[in-house]
């Protein structure tokens, strides 16, 4: 099975509730599947968690720089970016709020909003709204991606394994501020430096990242498609929760390959 089909056995206020509740701090968020698993045994006795959600035991992550390396004065757009990935590198996992409209996942469409969870490990629990459709509740997990529809009571595995689904999420391994094009700085002060830039990851358009010069940690993204990619839409992520020690470990199962949309239940 794939992670967290438990919660399939629930009503869907008390499944709304609990990952809610769980997206609310990656700090917390154990705490909140603990107690949907004690709901899933009250429900169902034969039923057993097919996911484990726990905290303390995620791959440390880079050694932390002694002094932000952009905290000491005026330095460039390229400086600021790096600065930003090592931070990233260093606290590992994080968690996002996702605002705006159609903005474009591989593999799935577009996406409203909602919001993301990344671990230590890389791994990603989310809960997002699919554009023209409906909720969903998706996990990367040993690069295979996830997903059940808020209407639905199965999951579905993406096609092929859908590795790249959640990608553009995963600032914390696969280092796209490293490799940004066309930095400029927009605008700078003592305590906030913000950056616009080309990230290959996040698709055919512009970035503009605000980052705090004492972490040197972003703490928001707005992300404007090109006119020629798309319409031109913009979504915002602010980032929030940095550094919680958060994993998701997959026990054995295999569901069904299946695409989103249409009629998934």
């Amino acid at each position: 099975m794939p992670p967290v089909a438990a919660t399939s056995v629930l009503p869907s206020a008390v499944r709304g509730e609990v990952t809610a509740a769980g997206l609310r701090g990656g700090r917390t968020i154990a705490r909140a599947f603990a107690l949907m698993c004690a709901l899933v045994a009250g429900v169902c006795s034969a039923c057993s968690p097919p996911f484990t959600l726990f905290t303390g035991s995620g791959t440390p992550g880079a050694p932390c720089p002694a002094t932000p390396t952009s905290a000491g004065g005026s330095v460039s757009a390229t400086s600021l970016l790096a600065a930003a990935q090592q931070a990233v590198d260093c606290e590992r996992s994080f968690e996002l709020t996702v605002q705006g409209h159609d903005y474009v996942l591989p593999q799935w469409g577009g996406v409203d909003g909602g919001m993301v969870l990344v671990t230590q490990d890389g791994e990603v629990l989310a809960t997002l709204t699919r554009t023209g459709d409906g909720l969903y509740t998706m996990y990367l997990v040993n690069s295979q991606t996830y997903f059940e529809r808020s209407t639905c009571s199965h999951w579905l595995r993406v096609p092929g394994g859908g590795s790249t689904v959640l990608r553009p999420f995963l600032w914390s391994t696969t280092s796209p501020l490293s490799s940004a094009s066309q930095p400029s700085i927009v605008s700078e002060t003592s305590a906030v430096a913000v950056v616009s830039a080309t990230i290959a990851a996040l698709g055919a358009g512009t970035a503009t990242i605000w980052i705090a010069r004492t972490t040197d940690l972003p703490t928001k993204m707005t992300w404007t498609a090109s006119a020629s990619a798309g319409n031109g839409g913009t979504t915002s992520w602010s980032f929030s929760d940095w550094g919680g020690a958060v994993a998701i470990a997959e026990q054995l199962g295999s569901p069904s390959d299946g695409g989103p949309g249409g009629n998934p239940c």
